[in-house]
């Protein structure tokens, strides 16, 4: 049995040797067989003879080897597609070629994968055998001319068909690692070596990558990451020649032409936020995405910020007291800065105000002493920033007086004819504008200057000079500031001159009658009229004295009442102060004027003896005139009287007596043309006029009985019957002593009538008895 088995192996054997003599150019036979992803040539020439051997692979390129021996072996052959070898003999002799075809299958872990490859012939008798070599050799598939006899089917399927075909196929279901190997088929393990077969290259995707390096590290350093991934491929030898590349991502980012394990790149502030990843890849497959690392880079502030301001150099104007702020200053720092706030006085000293970590808030009242605010940030040892903020700080102070060099004085009391040497003083950022006003009856600006300093000098003080001296310090934005100084210049009594002074008077002598003498006076303080004493023509003589003060301090009237009633009192008075002599005035005797009715004298004072006659001259004129106006007026009254009076005819009368009245103020009229009269202060008023008009006016009888009639409600004011009738005065003008209400100003109709006598008599120019009262009085209920 065992003879039996063995012929047809021997057969078969003979047969793939004649086949690879068939594929051998030249006189010797070599031989090819597969070991674990190499390849061994052997020939069958003289084992001590020397050769040199030409390889080309996958058609490109050519090279050449010297060999001691009969065979060679092209490791890692499985990477090739195709291997040509020829042998030749040191002579140059070509004894050898042949050619081997490298049959490769790439499959993924879980896929399914179909090999397949061509045998010289299937054994007509005995088992075909289908070989995996790996770690180790082991059969998978029996099969014979009539079918599978042996296979693991949930594993594999045989395809070929029929049975006894020289192509060999099947298919591997769900491929693992352990599948990965080469694959060949034979009546024995060693004819399936010399066989063609298929490489079964099986890729897992590499392990999830784990990113390593020092991730603490300083700006403007380099990075080293590595990315870390195991390969997972089978067979072993595949794994030794093949490699994977990573690429690496910034931020998501993918980084150009960064394809190596390991990375190294440059690193600068703008990194400090930055995360890095990768997967490790080949042909294939790739990796999952590692997890991203964040780098923890080290740097110090590039510059300090203060809240919104950019600019470098910042500037702040604000009034003192104020508060600046909040100002945030921050910096960009890791680890954090140490961040505070100072400031520099006028003097150049530093105080510090604030210290706080990565950021401080400054608020903080203003004065005057600080000029600059500065935030400080500090990195480490080495590392200090600076911004700045100077300040603009403005103020107005208290305005200052000095008189004669004292300060704290608010009034000061100095003779006539001394000096006076006034300063103001405003002290102000910005300078304040300085002004000195005197205030007495007028206001009047001294001076006004723009610096702190005024000096204002009165070389001789005189009584005028007297009155409140006022400081006053004026800055934009600021409420002005004064200081008030009131000066008192201490003078003698004398006359003021700055206006004449009447000296003469004239009087009519009567008994009770007094001439009243004004003396206008300059003195302070303010004279006691019990210093002031008059002597005149008698010895025995008493003057009444009053003194009044002007609209200054410094100006008085001192007036004497001089009693002339009797002829001895006419002539020469004199004022005297304190004994001296200060005005003496002049009256004299004015005869001729009438005597008054309870035969008292009238005095009139008329001025000085030229004025009395200028006065009797201008009043003789104005007489006549005044005589010819009055005639006039009466023929122009009495006129319009009688042509109200016939314009009245017909008319029905009303139970009361009306008549309108034009009032004027009492010597107030103007005359134009001879023949009209204007009213300058026109009203218009309503009056009962029950009673007779007298005879001296000439007015008709009928036109007194005419009345005016008034349709509803009562008079506003009624004359009552036992009052004195109308009279008309020298000028013809008509007396009426009823207090006439004006009906559009008053247009109460409740108010109760009112009466008065002989002491508020009121003048009116005429009477108009044609008019009727307004419509408005005509719509009053009677009550």
């Amino acid at each position: 049995m065992d003879k039996m088995r063995s012929a047809p192996c021997q057969l078969l054997v003979i047969c793939v040797i004649v086949r690879a003599a068939l594929d051998n150019d030249g006189a010797f036979r070599i031989t090819k067989k597969f070991m674990f992803g190499d390849v061994l040539f052997t020939w069958n020439g003289n084992q001590n003879e020397s050769y040199n051997v030409s390889i080309t692979k996958d058609n490109a390129g050519i090279y050449w080897k010297h060999l001691n021996n009969s065979q060679y072996i092209e490791n890692n052959a499985w990477s090739f597609n195709t291997l040509e070898i020829n042998v030749h003999r040191l002579n140059g002799e070509q004894v050898g070629r042949t050619t081997y075809t490298v049959q490769k299958t790439f499959s993924q872990t879980g896929q399914s994968v179909t090999l397949s490859w061509s045998t010289a012939f299937f054994p007509s008798a005995g088992v075909y055998t289908v070989y995996h070599t790996n770690k180790d050799n082991k059969s998978i598939i029996e099969l014979t001319s009539n079918g599978v006899t042996n296979m693991q089917k949930e594993k594999y399927e045989y395809h070929s068909h029929p049975y006894n075909s020289t192509h060999i196929s099947f298919e591997i279901k769900n491929v693992s690692l352990e599948d990965a190997g080469y694959y060949a088929g034979g009546v024995t393990s060693g004819a399936a070596w010399l066989e063609g077969g298929s490489i079964l290259i099986v890729n897992d995707k590499p392990s999830k990558p784990i990113i390593h390096g020092n991730l603490t590290i300083k700006e403007d350093s380099f990075l080293v990451l590595n990315c870390i991934s195991q390969f997972q491929s089978a067979p072993e030898y595949y794994n030794k020649l093949d490699s994977l590349y990573y690429v690496w991502f910034l931020n998501d980012t993918k980084l150009a032409n960064e394809y190596n394990r390991t990375l190294r790149r440059h690193v600068s502030r703008g990194d400090r936020n930055s995360q890095y990843s990768c997967i490790a890849k080949n042909a294939e497959v790739q990796s999952d995405m590692s997890d991203p690392v964040r780098i923890n880079l080290l740097y110090g502030p590039d510059r300090l910020r203060i809240n919104s301001f950019i600019n470098d150099n910042i500037e702040l104007t604000i009034k003192e007291g104020e508060a600046i702020g909040p100002y945030n200053c921050s910096a960009d720092c890791n680890p954090s800065c140490d961040i505070n706030w100072q400031y520099t006085d006028l003097d150049g000293n530093a105080h510090e105000v604030k210290t706080s970590k990565n950021s401080a808030i400054l608020k903080i009242n203003i004065n005057r002493t600080m000029s600059l605010f500065s935030c400080l940030g500090t990195y480490g040892s080495t590392v200090r920033l600076e911004r700045n903020m100077s300040l603009n700080v403005q103020y107005l102070d208290e305005t200052l007086a000095i008189v004669n060099g004292r300060q704290d004085t608010s009034q000061i009391l100095l003779e006539e004819n001394k000096t006076l040497h006034l300063s103001c003083y405003g002290n102000g950022n910005p300078n304040p504008t300085i002004s000195l006003s005197r205030h007495n009856e007028v206001i009047e600006t001294l001076e006004t200057i723009d610096d702190k300093w005024l000096n204002h000098t009165i070389e001789r003080l005189q009584c005028y000079n007297s009155g409140t001296y006022k400081c006053t310090s004026t800055s934009a934005g600021f409420q002005n500031k004064e200081k008030r100084i009131t000066v008192s210049v201490q003078c003698k009594l004398r006359l003021d001159t700055s206006f004449p002074i009447k000296t003469q008077y004239s009087a009519v002598v009567g008994e009770g009658e007094v001439i009243p003498v004004d003396v206008p006076v300059i003195a302070n303080p303010a004279p006691l009229k019990s210093n002031v004493t008059w002597s005149g023509p008698i010895e025995s003589i008493k003057v009444d004295s009053a003194v009044t003060r002007g609209q200054t301090v410094y100006k008085h009237t001192i007036r004497g009442s001089i009693s002339i009633d009797n002829e001895h009192r006419i002539g020469n008075y004199t004022m005297m102060f304190n004994g001296e002599e200060i005005i003496t005035i002049n009256i004299y005797a004015f005869k001729g004027l009438p005597q008054k009715s309870s035969g008292q004298n009238t005095v009139v004072v008329l001025g000085s003896a030229v004025g009395v006659t200028l006065g009797v001259l201008i009043l003789t004129v104005l007489a006549a005139v005044f005589f010819l106006k009055r005639k006039k007026v009466e023929i122009i009254r009495k006129s319009i009287l009688i042509e109200n009076a016939i314009a009245l005819e017909g008319i029905e009368q009303p139970s009361d007596d009306y008549a309108v009245v034009n009032k004027n103020p009492i010597g107030f009229q103007k005359f134009e043309n001879d023949a009209t009269i204007e009213d300058t202060d026109h009203m218009e008023m309503y009056a009962n006029t029950a009673k007779e008009i007298p005879k001296g006016g000439k007015t008709n009888k009928k036109m007194m009985n005419k009345k005016i009639r008034k349709t509803s409600g009562p008079p506003k004011e009624v004359i009552p019957e036992d009052s004195a009738s109308p009279e008309e005065n020298p000028d013809g003008l008509l007396y009426i002593d009823v207090d006439f209400a004006n009906e559009l100003e008053n247009p109460d109709t409740d108010e109760k009538p009112v009466i008065h006598g002989d002491e508020n008599r009121t003048d009116y120019s005429s009477v108009d008895f044609s008019k009727k009262p307004p419509a408005e009085q005509e719509t009053r209920k009677i009550k």
